[in-house]
């Protein structure tokens, strides 16, 4: 949900803003051929996400987090195909892709969707317990608000870096919130965030979009860009940045499928089943096949 760890066939070439339909409707299915069907969206949804992209301004600006307000205003996920996982069994239930800025092959760029067993409202009440994140994500000291409204939150991280002579990295990111209210009829949760302050990254946006498929099933879909002052983790190899930076995106995120769909697990027991689902092959045919992406196309 935003930078974890610091340390196709191809018929023609496709900008930016086709690419993310493209990770959106991979797969194509129905849910109404599986059986399940999707509530309706307001017809005045479309206004109602270009108003609250325009107004969720403050971070450190990016080409990123013009691009993503632009996905988020015309949100395509609703109401259209999506793959729904055969198997819901660890690994097939979520989907990974790298997304590479060509430019400059440090700035990460992760594109993921994870079908979740549990009520929209079940998965919100974990992403907005933001002061048990230190719980559940690996490498974190210290996870807290700062600031708490009902549209806008602040918050606070320090990671962990597992070397002696460097210290954690410290930073805050904005967080805006649509709808401000979430009730049992609530078919659509945004998270939009970006960075507010930090001596170490350089920039960091990205999203999180929870859409209802029915009473029981919740569609999770996120994009998150980040680029960093990264040091000596730089000195190891790119390849090393991308791989640490993947997994542990994924594994937080993981985090909150595994605590909705278990909620009388521990922490230690969700770390543990995040790792499972999350296995080896995922992060490494991710890193291994990025796709190229330019925000400015």
């Amino acid at each position: 949900m935003m930078p974890k760890h610091l340390y196709g066939v191809k018929l023609r070439s496709l900008n930016s803003f086709e690419l993310a339909l493209c990770i959106i409707l991979l797969g194509m299915g129905t849910a109404h051929a599986q059986g399940v069907s999707r509530r309706s969206a307001p017809s005045n949804l479309h206004s109602d996400l270009a108003s609250f992209a325009q107004k969720a301004v403050g971070s450190v600006p990016s080409a990123y987090g013009g691009w993503i307000r632009k996905v988020i205003s015309q949100w395509p996920a609703l109401n259209r195909p999506f793959k729904l996982p055969g198997d819901l069994n660890l690994r097939s239930s979520i989907e990974l892709q790298c997304l590479l800025n060509e430019k400059n092959y440090h700035f990460i760029g992760v594109a993921q969707r994870m079908w979740i067993e549990a009520p929209l409202k079940g998965v919100q009440k974990w992403i907005d317990d933001v002061d048990r994140y230190q719980q559940i994500f690996p490498g974190y000291k210290n996870i807290h608000l700062t600031l708490k409204e009902p549209a806008h939150w602040i918050t606070f991280w320090e990671q962990i870096v597992p070397v002696f002579f460097i210290s954690n990295v410290k930073y805050e990111m904005h967080y805006w919130l649509y709808p401000e209210t979430v009730t049992a009829d609530t078919h659509l949760r945004i998270y939009l965030y970006g960075l507010k302050s930090s001596k170490t990254l350089k920039s960091s946006d990205g999203v999180i979009v929870l859409e209802s498929v029915d009473a029981q099933h919740t569609l999770y879909t996120e994009y998150d860009f980040f680029d960093a002052d990264w040091g000596l983790a730089a000195s190891f190899g790119g390849d090393k940045v991308w791989k640490e930076s993947v997994e542990g995106v994924a594994l937080s995120d993981l985090a909150f499928k595994v605590a909705a769909e278990h909620p009388t697990f521990s922490s230690a027991q969700i770390q543990e089943r995040s790792k499972e689902i999350l296995g080896k092959d995922l992060v490494k045919n991710c890193t291994e096949h990025k796709n190229p992406f330019d925000p400015e196309k």
